[in-house]
């Protein structure tokens, strides 16, 4: 007997043979839609099951059929005219909603020029071939009615009605679903928590709290960097494919600033429902949340009206789970946890990873690894920086006790001077490009921000564990950025000789009050209330100056503007107001011209050099 159970648990451990299962009806749509869509699976190499037989046979199910859908990772259902007519057809569908039920099989319906309540309801050519069912299955009515609740159920399920849409729109979004679902399958199946030290504790206590059919709201909450998006992510990977629908909203206290705010709400309900709803009108948002569980993952929230307007006021389907994040506990919900620093242990570990590559420590550099980590004080981020950036690659004994001396003069309990550690073993090519990225280009694409950037290398950053490269976007921790920033901050008190300026209230006062100076390489001016009158000359003492970011809609030059450093690679100006720059410019070194709303109707007089100019 045990022998047994080991084979069946063995078996089911395996992962499935096929990625599709297609459920459809031959005379409808084999030559059509069936064989476009599988051969665009194909295409994306997507291991999809048809039963070319099943085509011919007509009314018995294959033996081979149950089996196919058991070994399946996803059923798609093209539900048709004459789909409720084949027996065939019916007997799969209760074979795969079974398998939904038993295994939480994900199954896919399309709804191909029919109306789904036609389904739902058995109307139409499904009402005639019921008829046709009842007499012909009179001894088995069990069976017809079990037919009627599996059409019922599968078509409640969300899917894609094809009316009013083309063929390869709708064939593009499921083979795009597909493989977002195959993508979570595969990461759910392999280890959720290798090379992440302290998280499988952690998301035990979370999967507790998320552990009930009501909805809940969980408030993860800590310093920054000290693990919670990681624990989130683990979390919604773990159980995004037991929900209907699922989003993870990343950096809300950035994506949602503003004006932004309402786009990012759109956008976020667009990808709950699945459709573009009137984020005003809040009985119908809340309609159609009641019909749908879902887990929603709000991570970097700050702002409790954000919290509000986001969670507070809508009416979830029960079972949906909403995880925030936050760096505080201003946030309330039916649970909070706070993530504490990691263990001694743990955080041994951590650094041995990030320092070794291993999780043991190297043969007598035991000693003063422990205070290396004793002194971070179990910060994850902290631990994971000076590992991979400082501490990696020192062979003696006597570098690393340099390098402790230089953290000694850093008070233990500021995290941020920990971190300039990493910053502290860069060039000085590096420590600009770091410094341009902290103030100016987090969450930019990379190709972009290396073209401005003189095409410097961002690799060094990378593997110094200072940014990471996200769907090809420069990503920076919160806690590093700010670290960057504090840097250029404390350089110097006077605003006309940081090298970089970013802060609305420092910029205006710098600009209004003509205090530029040559130090200053970079400029962003977000949007300002006040009007900003510049003068003509305001730029003229900038020489270095490489990159000027302008957006509000309200700064004036009294006058035309007379000039602008030849050094600028990078120009960015909303509703500049004049006709032209200035004549005496010369942008040879300009890459990236982007003048929105503006009055501009030429660039400069005369001829000018233009070669490495990408966009205007």
């Amino acid at each position: 007997m045990a022998s047994s159970s080991s084979s069946a648990a063995a078996a089911d451990s395996r992962p499935p043979k096929y990625d599709v299962f297609i459920s459809f009806r031959g005379e409808d749509t084999r030559k059509g839609f069936t064989s476009h869509l599988y051969s665009a699976l194909s295409g994306k190499q997507i291991d999809a099951y048809i039963d070319e037989v099943s085509l011919e046979k007509g009314d018995t199910i294959s033996r081979a059929l149950p089996e196919a859908i058991k070994e399946s990772e996803i059923s798609i259902i093209i539900f048709s005219e004459n789909y409720g007519e084949s027996r065939w057809c019916l007997d799969e569908l209760v074979h795969i909603l079974k398998r939904r039920e038993e295994n939480d099989q994900i199954v896919l319906p399309i709804f191909y020029n029919i109306d789904p309540s036609h389904i739902r309801n058995q109307k139409e050519t499904y009402a005639a071939a019921f008829v046709k069912h009842e007499k012909r299955f009179k001894d088995e009515m069990e069976k017809v009615r079990g037919w009627r609740r599996a059409l019922k159920e599968a078509a409640d399920l969300s899917g894609w009605d094809s009316r009013g849409k083309s063929e390869s729109e709708i064939i593009k979004e499921v083979v795009e679903r597909v493989r977002t679902e195959l993508d979570a399958i595969m990461s759910k199946r392999s280890d959720d928590f290798q090379g992440l030290v302290g998280i499988p504790e952690r998301f035990e206590i979370i999967k507790s709290y998320l552990d009930s059919p009501a909805v809940r709201v969980v408030v993860i909450w800590g310093m920054g960097g000290i693990g919670k998006t990681t624990l989130a992510e683990v979390v919604y990977n773990r159980f995004s494919n037991d929900f209907d629908d699922r989003c993870f909203a990343a950096n809300v206290r950035e994506n949602a600033l503003g004006k932004q705010f309402n786009t990012f709400k759109e956008d976020l309900f667009y990808k709950l429902l699945g459709e573009k709803v009137d984020i005003f009108q809040l009985s119908v948002v809340n309609y159609k949340l009641s019909r749908k569980k879902i887990l929603l993952v709000l991570d970097d929230v700050e702002d409790p009206m954000q919290f509000e307007h986001l969670v507070g006021k809508y009416q979830f389907c029960p079972g949906s789970k909403i995880i925030v994040t936050s760096r505080d506990n201003k946030l309330k919900g039916d649970e909070e946890y706070k993530v504490e620093a990691l263990g001694l242990d743990d955080a041994r570990k951590l650094f041995y990873l990030k320092a070794f590559g291993v999780e043991s420590c190297k043969r007598g550099l035991e000693k003063i690894s422990d205070r290396v980590v004793k002194y971070t004080k179990g910060h994850p981020l902290a631990l994971e920086v000076l590992g991979a950036s400082v501490f990696r690659n020192l062979q003696s004994i006597e570098d690393w006790e340099k390098e402790m001396k230089k953290l000694k003069r850093i008070p233990n309990d500021q995290i941020r001077k920990v971190l300039e550690r990493s910053y502290d073993a860069l060039d000085d090519e590096q420590k600009g490009l770091f410094l341009d990225i902290a103030c100016f280009f987090k969450g930019q694409r990379r190709d972009f921000v290396e073209g401005i950037l003189e095409d410097k290398p961002i690799a060094g950053l990378v593997h110094k564990s200072l940014i990471t490269i996200e769907d090809d976007k420069i990503q920076m921790h919160d806690l590093i950025q700010e670290m960057g920033r504090n840097i250029v901050l404390r350089s110097t008190e006077k605003l006309g000789e940081r090298s970089r300026l970013w802060i609305a209230d420092d910029v205006y006062y710098m600009l209004e009050n003509n205090k530029g100076t040559g130090a200053i390489e970079g400029i962003y001016l977000p949007g300002m209330k006040e009007e900003v009158h510049l003068r003509p000359d305001v730029f003229k003492k900038m020489s270095k100056l490489r990159l000027l970011k302008i957006s509000p809609y309200n700064v004036y030059i009294d006058g035309d503007l007379k000039h602008l450093p030849n050094s600028l690679r990078y120009l960015h100006w909303e509703y500049y107001p004049g006709k032209s720059l200035p004549s005496n410019f010369k942008p040879q070194n300009l890459v990236e011209l982007d003048m929105p709303n503006s009055r501009l109707e030429q660039l400069c007089d005369g001829v000018q050099n233009l070669r490495q100019l990408k966009k205007k």
